[in-house]
């Protein structure tokens, strides 16, 4: 099969008949509550400001400038197609049995795997970061519950699915790529530039040009996001240099054209950003060369010094965005990114700048058979940033300044 086929809404889902936010939050609570009470928060995160930042830099001292902050946060949710257990119907014919997507480590697939429980458990870390900009991949409850759920917090948003999606083997519904951002924060202008290809390149995307509201300064905005082949080897490696460099020339065109807006880029690359064994890395280093003023949110180390404290092998925040167990196969690595087009204050008026990233789990957190677990509802961790931005109050200042 090769055309997506969409879940359906389910006209009787509690969370799609509520008719507000408030709603929503009452009913994320109850399911967080008795995760509470069975001992199984969501796995602690903390906050980790980079050495680099200066937070005295954006501080509204003086009266004559705007300050302010951004989050991004970027999130794989591991769709259900690729994690239902075998002894679970799917509602599309299928060419392969389900097998909770390898995850044979867990004590309790069934349970841990639950999609009624996880699809909850992910808004519930959505909304513990409050994210002004989001992005998730391997979502395949876009129209059946991510955009109505979130539509309700305040979120517009967008969706390409995949051609060929994975899921469709299974017998479950396409997945694809998402942005959301917050409609009290930001405007959609024109349309959502989104694909399932570039040229001859299979690359899934959305991109979005989003104009700052309130008149504050805040700066416009090109975000979008990816999810790029997976499995690590040097053949694939190539593929995904290739899709970053469609992806990459297509926003450098759309940056060309708009004049001022910054760039926001996430996604899954499903590739570290340094070589491993028998693997040169050359999707990471792409993004660099095919858009320059982008920074890595999170910097980049090989080291892992500082991972008890969430910190360190990524720079800032963590040394790993996936950690699972398939078999006696046990696969950590950094491939999932957030990058900004950073423009940081060097005496003058204008700043735009990573100051925080939500660091990862702590390593004496992560039970044995590693994630998803009974504390996190997906195999890889969200990651996020915030931005912290500076514009004259007057004149100049990009945004919404003018306005």
């Amino acid at each position: 099969m090769s055309d997506a086929i969409l879940a359906p809404v389910d006209p009787n889902d509690p969370y799609i008949t509520c008719n507000d936010g408030s709603g929503i939050l009452e009913l994320v609570k109850s399911v967080s509550d008795s995760f509470l009470a069975s001992a199984n928060p969501l796995l602690a995160r903390n906050w980790i400001q980079k050495a680099t930042f200066d937070p005295k830099k954006y501080e509204k001292n003086d009266g004559n400038d705007n300050v302010g902050m951004f989050r991004i946060l970027q999130f794989n949710i591991l769709a259900e197609g690729l994690s239902s257990v075998a002894s679970k119907s799917p509602p599309l014919p299928f060419n392969k049995p389900s097998a909770g997507g390898g995850f044979d480590a867990l004590s309790d697939p069934s349970s841990i795997l639950d999609y009624s429980k996880r699809r909850v458990r992910i808004i519930e870390e959505i909304i513990r970061c409050s994210p002004s900009l989001l992005s998730l991949q391997e979502c395949d409850h876009y129209h059946s519950f991510f955009s109505p759920v979130l539509s309700k917090l305040g979120y517009k948003s967008t969706f390409q699915p995949k051609r060929s999606s994975p899921c469709l083997d299974f017998g479950y519904y396409s997945d694809g790529v998402a942005l959301f951002w917050k409609e009290s924060e930001f405007e959609l202008v024109g349309e959502p530039d989104n694909g399932t290809d570039i040229g001859d390149i299979k690359v899934p995307h959305c991109i979005v040009k989003l104009k700052a509201l309130g008149g504050c300064g805040a700066p416009d905005l090109i975000f979008a996001t990816t999810h790029l082949k997976s499995k690590s080897t040097s053949s694939n490696e190539s593929v995904r240099r290739s899709q970053l460099s469609s992806l990459c020339g297509k926003v450098g065109k759309i940056r060309e054209e708009s004049g001022g807006y910054k760039v926001v880029l996430t996604g899954d690359f499903n590739t570290d950003p340094v070589d491993q064994p028998g693997v040169r890395a050359l999707a990471f280093p792409q993004v660099y060369e095919s858009l320059p003023f982008l920074n890595c949110a999170y910097g980049v180390s090989s080291s892992e010094e500082e991972e008890g404290e969430g910190g360190g092998g990524w720079g800032v925040g963590g040394s790993w965005s996936t950690w699972k167990k398939r078999g006696d196969y046990e696969a950590k690595h950094v491939i999932d990114y957030i990058f900004v087009e950073e423009s940081p204050r060097d005496g003058g008026n204008h700043g735009l700048e990573v100051g925080r990233t939500w660091g990862t789990p702590r390593v004496e957190e992560m039970k044995e058979h590693r994630l998803p677990c009974w504390r996190y509802p997906s195999d890889h961790v969200s990651i996020a940033a915030e931005v912290y931005w500076r514009t004259p109050a007057r004149g100049g200042g990009g945004g919404g300044g003018d306005e």
